[in-house]
């Protein structure tokens, strides 16, 4: 077979995969974009957060022309929180997250923000830029609002550096890759990848050639997803046993613990679905609950078990 006629990579945009998050509204309340300098995260962040306040959003994009859109686009949108990290320092201290005494009266904090409803808008937005450079104490502040937001609460965070985030936080958040631009290179260097697999690595080099040495993991994923949503209710066991199955070759050689191996199956098997838009906005809502249990160390047998018994039975 030559290289030409193999499967081509699909550049995924990452602003679709914005929009299909923002049209399942109840399907998380809380998304992290994250990806190297230069791919665009504030544009994709504010993308995100004027369709979640946009009163008449069309295919998870705002309308532009509503009340809530047309205060945004005039810089007063009264439900849209900012917060960045604080020169000199250039670190998010606590009090930008919840008030502190001794803090500045014209800073309103993240607790303040959203102890009421929203004025305008059909959500009250906070926007964190450089979520990585919060400090501890802003961290655990934080942590303590995502656990329990408020019905009416949104959160974007935007970084540069996954690494610097906590993995409390990380696990409560759907993360979104986003693509560095000048990444068209990707045909080339995956040229013996199959193409779905490449949706899950959403434009990222680094993890395009991770994809290109576990091509057949991948595509094991991608076949097991397609045949998930045509199982019946009794071979939610089996589905459960060949998830793990994958989960254990998608560690190639790298001998993490099984909470890694489980949760990065999770994360792409909700990537995939997110991405290719061939599931409910409930199938989602569950992949990330089921990430945020395996995460937060809850039993791996029952979180899985449950999690594909449910699915089975509430078919997109």
């Amino acid at each position: 077979m030559s290289a030409s006629s193999l499967p081509r990579p699909i550049a995924v945009d990452a602003s679709k995969t914005i929009a299909r998050i923002a049209d399942s509204r109840e399907a998380c309340d809380a998304v992290i974009l994250y990806g190297p300098e230069g791919a665009e995260q504030g544009a994709l962040a504010l993308q995100l957060a004027t369709a979640w306040m946009c009163l008449t959003p069309h295919g998870g994009v705002a309308c532009g022309s509503c009340v809530a859109c047309a205060a945004f686009s005039r810089g007063n949108a009264v439900d849209f929180l900012t917060i960045e990290p604080s020169p000199p320092s250039q670190v998010i201290r606590v009090e930008r997250i919840r008030r502190a005494v001794g803090s500045d009266e014209n800073e309103l904090s993240v607790i303040e923000f959203l102890r009421s409803a929203p004025m305008v808008a059909s959500a009250k937005v906070v926007l964190i830029s450089d979520a990585h450079r919060m400090n501890p104490s802003a961290r655990n502040a934080l942590l303590k609002t995502l656990e329990e937001p408020p019905t009416y609460g949104k959160f974007v965070l935007t970084t540069r550096s996954i690494g610097g985030i906590a993995s409390t936080v990380l696990s409560r958040c759907l993360a979104v890759q986003c693509a560095a631009p000048g990444t068209g290179g990707l045909a080339e260097k995956a040229v013996f990848a199959p193409k779905e697999p490449w949706l899950l690595a959403q434009g990222s080099v680094a993890d395009g050639e991770g994809l290109k040495l576990q091509g057949n993991t991948y595509a094991d994923l991608w076949g097991f997803a397609s045949r998930l949503q045509t199982m019946q209710t009794g071979e939610a066991l089996v589905a459960s046993d060949r998830f793990r199955e994958i989960c254990q070759e998608l560690a190639n050689g790298r001998d993490p613990s099984w909470r890694v191996c489980y949760s990065e199956g999770l994360e792409a098997l909700a990537s995939y679905f997110v991405t290719c838009g061939q599931s409910s906005a409930t199938w989602i809502t569950k992949l990330v609950d089921a990430h945020r249990r395996i995460v937060g160390n809850g039993s791996q047998s029952q979180v899985i078990d449950a999690l594909f018994t449910s699915l089975i039975g509430d078919k997109p």
